[in-house]
């Protein structure tokens, strides 16, 4: 068994970039902007699966498993992040942060425990983004926002600062909506 407490770095090769035949668990960050094959990678409590590749990629089940899954989930990448078709849906305890990128969840679910924090990128699909956390907060300073008929599942309330903008058919489930943003256009 192996037991990663620091970053590990993946980069994109030819082939298969990290073949896991053990138990690896991941208490830091894995950096990944390459490929993970073999057994599934396990996550500790205050991880973070930052996928930085520059071009698409579909997560795989080997580096984002349904159990033991990362706490944190970081696109930093100029590339962007989609979710298999099939059933793919998944929970994080911590933080999901689009950075920049289009993450397309397709009719899957993630579960967000803490935050959706990024800068000028945009979820996409049929699915649902649910907020499960005590304290919800969308914190995107300047976010495409919502594609197609992406659903938001909030709880109780919600609070967004920067601007956002919703297109197309979008359900906010929610009983309070506390804006403190600049803008927030609503079309489709």
């Amino acid at each position: 068994a192996v037991a990663l407490v620091q970053t590990l770095t993946i980069n994109d090769g030819s082939g298969t970039d990290l073949t896991n035949n053990n138990t690896v668990t991941v208490n830091g960050t894995l950096d990944l902007a390459g490929t993970v094959s073999g057994n599934a990678l396990t996550y500790g409590g205050s991880s973070t699966l930052q996928y930085g590749n520059s071009i698409a990629q579909t997560a795989t089940a080997t580096e984002w498993p349904s159990s033991a899954s990362p706490a944190n989930v970081s696109f930093t990448g100029g590339g962007n992040v989609l979710l298999p078709v099939t059933p793919f849906s998944r929970t994080i305890s911590g933080d999901l942060n689009i950075g920049t990128i289009l993450f397309s969840i397709f009719g899957n679910t993630v579960t967000v425990g803490g935050n959706v924090l990024g800068s000028t990128g945009s979820v996409a699909g049929s699915g649902k983004i649910s907020m499960t956390g005590a304290s919800k907060t969308i914190s995107i300073s300047q976010c495409s926002g919502l594609q197609t008929n992406a659903t938001i599942d909030l709880g109780a309330s919600l609070t967004i600062t920067g601007d956002l903008d919703v297109v197309s058919t979008k359900t906010f489930a929610l009983s309070t909506f506390r804006a403190t943003l600049p803008v927030l256009a609503i079309g489709s």
